[in-house]
């Protein structure tokens, strides 16, 4: 555990509003995006959104660790023990390219997630 378990909240409110500023270009992070590309918007009418992701990222960023940091700071040599779920990270990416696909052959993303979704169940 990085932080003893002892994150502060505005510290995951931060990450909160960075994730969600950076998916204001990207397909796979943000509905609205997606559906604008689907419809044949080009990616430069959002290049704005990547701007306004970059600057929210300094600013939360530098506000949100320094206070996480005084909080409970770091710990250096924390015991790494992870396992990674392979079956997770298979699902995730039936599921990627599941709307892939189908986005591509059907135009319909939403077709390929939700068969990914009722395969990965089983």
């Amino acid at each position: 555990m990085v932080f003893k378990n002892r994150v502060h909240i505005g510290y995951i409110a931060a990450l909160v509003a960075a994730s969600n500023a950076g998916g204001s270009g990207s397909v796979v992070g943000d509905t609205t995006t997606t559906m604008m590309w689907i419809d044949g918007v080009s990616a430069l009418n959002v290049l704005h959104g990547f701007v306004a992701a970059g600057v929210a990222l300094m600013f939360f960023a530098w506000f949100a660790s320094r206070q996480q940091d005084r909080y409970q700071p770091i710990v250096k040599d924390p015991k790494i023990d992870a396992q990674v779920d392979w079956m997770k990270l298979f699902h995730v990416a039936l599921i990627l390219i599941g709307a892939i696909i189908s986005n591509i052959l059907y135009d319909r993303p939403a077709l390929g997630v939700w068969i990914a979704c009722l395969l990965g169940s089983s």
